[in-house]
């Protein structure tokens, strides 16, 4: 997982809460893996003179690849992790039902709850770009999880 603490550009100043705390951004990074605590994204536009940026947030529990929890400096297990476009897509399509069959096209399935699954991250490259980060569906469950209950699962079986 990947934390940053946002900075003001022109001050050098990090941007902090009304409670003081210090505002951080959390990426994932390849062998993360989490739990969506919301069915839905938070999202942001920002104005550019040339363009609109538009990002897109989900709160979730993560565990890092060395299999640590990942906590903000609040303490709170629940973070808003920043997705990438194609980060989104995926989560996106998982929750309205769209899977891409073997040949790669498009087809409707059944529509998911993600907060009722484990994800995990993976590496991969594309056309444009090397050594993106990609978001796959690790274990599907029938309730909403916590990290406690996928060890309890793993351990009966």
């Amino acid at each position: 997982m990947e934390v940053k603490t946002i900075v003001n550009k022109q001050t050098n100043e990090p941007y902090k809460t009304k409670d003081g705390y210090e505002l951080q951004e959390f990426k994932l990074e390849v062998g993360d893996v989490f739990i969506p605590q919301m069915n839905g994204f938070v999202e942001n536009k920002t104005e550019t003179e040339e363009e609109t940026i538009v990002t897109h947030k989900i709160l979730a529990r993560v565990k890092n690849s060395k299999d640590e929890i990942v906590v903000n400096n609040r303490g709170e297990k629940e973070v808003w992790i920043t997705l990438s476009p194609n980060q989104h897509k995926t989560l996106n399509n998982f929750i309205k039902g769209i899977r891409k069959n073997k040949d790669k096209q498009e087809e409707k399935v059944e529509p998911l709850e993600i907060t009722q699954h484990l994800f995990t991250t993976y590496s991969y490259d594309s056309d444009t770009r090397k050594n993106n980060v990609g978001v796959t569906i690790k274990r599907d469950f029938n309730k909403p999880k916590d990290f406690e209950d996928f060890k309890e699962e793993e351990e009966e079986n």
